[in-house]
């Protein structure tokens, strides 16, 4: 399946999944505003860390082997059986951590102990997103587009009750406990897709543990908990820095142009989540390699180059639809932030390159040198400029980043020749 048809396929699920988060940020704006949007992105950062520690961030190596043992079903049975018992070992390890725990994150991440039941709650619940994860990852590997796109469509309409329905009944205590019941009613979904499956089997998920297969896994696992933790805590930081120097509206509007950007992102992600790392983990050589990254870097930049500047120029129009007058403010932060966004997009395509071939000590080293980079560059902007200063740093981080990765893999790849 080439790269535009499984874009055709993702599109589907991810409009759905943008309607969706369209409504969801209209629902928050009125009910929680630019305060209590700052609570949500702060609780959300803190539970992602949780939620990729509880899958031991081995999904992309599901992803990887699931496709480069297609037609080895014993290789996959294998794969199968030991991806299970890692991510049961590891979804049991931090939902009992989180329980135990509740409430000294509830005081770290919401600043409120009363919140702590919210950590309860995920702990008893983690281990069915883990679980969910792990067969969206098979579904991935096994190119089962339709069903992987059914199972995020469904999700997205449940998604939407769930959330809507507790913002309306709690407003900022209905959102934060939908944020946690959501992660976890995906598995019963995604569970009865994959069990429609003509090649799926309850015996291929509790065979032996290969020592071999879990190692490859694990080349993974220190890539995956680096993005998990890396990324949102400079989030945190970011945030938290915002709220000290500037505001905690100031923070809101802030968390609002980063929900815009995520939400029209999620059309390129997913279809490079779906396509990239599935088909870069099948190339043999160079040249297939630099097939498939110019393919998607003239197919994918014009796309969210066009994107972009439809927003910048409807941003107006875009916060009084999504959002209310209360966040009139953000609209300074549109240029730097949408300009970031075309270069992050751009490091992306470079950046599954590493993950496809598991080039793990250079992954970490970029993830973590860049969100440091990323948290003191604000510092430094925010310092100088006010808020605007946390799109600079934005802008100016992914730019160093995209160098970054174009030197190493051209030189690894010889991308451009």
């Amino acid at each position: 399946m080439n790269l535009v048809r499984t874009s055709v396929y993702s599109s589907f699920s991810t409009a759905l999944r943008i309607i969706s988060a369209f409504i969801v940020n209209k629902l928050v704006a009125v009910y929680v505003g630019p305060a209590g949007l700052t609570v949500i992105g702060n609780f959300q950062n803190g539970i992602n860390i949780l939620l990729g520690l509880s899958t031991c961030s081995i999904n992309a190596g599901v992803v990887k082997y699931t496709a480069e043992y297609s037609g080895k079903p014993e290789r996959l049975k294998s794969l199968f059986s030991t991806s299970f018992r890692i991510i049961f070992i590891s979804s049991s390890t931090v939902g009992l951590t989180s329980i135990l725990f509740a409430s000294y994150f509830a005081k770290k991440i919401l600043q409120d102990g009363e919140f702590a039941y919210l950590f309860v709650l995920l702990g008893l619940t983690i281990f069915l997103y883990a679980f969910n994860v792990l067969i969206l990852a098979v579904l991935n590997g096994k190119k089962e587009i339709v069903k992987f796109t059914q199972a995020n469509i469904l999700s997205g309409i449940l998604s939407l009750l769930i959330t809507s329905g507790f913002i309306y009944w709690k407003h900022l205590t209905g959102a934060l406990i939908s944020i946690v019941i959501t992660q976890s009613t995906f598995f019963f979904l995604s569970f009865y897709l994959i069990s429609k499956c003509d090649w799926f089997s309850f015996s291929s998920f509790f065979g032996k543990v290969s020592r071999e297969v879990a190692n490859k896994l694990f080349r993974y696992t220190a890539m995956g908990i680096t993005s998990a933790v890396a990324g949102p805590l400079s989030l945190l930081f970011i945030r938290n820095y915002i709220i000290k120097k500037v505001s905690i509206e100031g923070a809101g509007y802030w968390e609002g142009i980063s929900r815009i950007s995520s939400v029209y992102l999620m059309m390129i992600t997913s279809s490079l989540a779906i396509y990239y790392l599935p088909k870069l983990s099948e190339t043999q050589s160079n040249r297939e390699v630099r097939h498939e990254i110019t393919s998607g870097f003239k197919l994918i930049m014009p796309i969210i180059l066009g994107m972009s500047l439809v927003i910048y120029f409807l941003r107006n129009l875009i916060i009084r639809v999504l959002f209310t007058a209360q966040f009139g403010p953000m609209e300074e932060l549109f240029f730097f932030q949408l300009t970031g966004d075309v270069i992050k997009v751009g490091s992306w395509l470079l950046a599954f390159l590493m993950l496809a071939k598991a080039m793990a000590r250079v992954f970490i080293i970029t993830e973590i040198v860049f969100s440091l980079t990323y948290f003191l560059l604000s510092i430094f902007f925010i310092s100088h400029y006010g808020l605007i200063g946390v799109t600079y740093a934005y802008t100016i981080n992914y730019s160093l980043y995209f160098i970054t990765c174009y030197l190493i893999l051209h030189k690894k790849f010889a991308i451009k020749e």
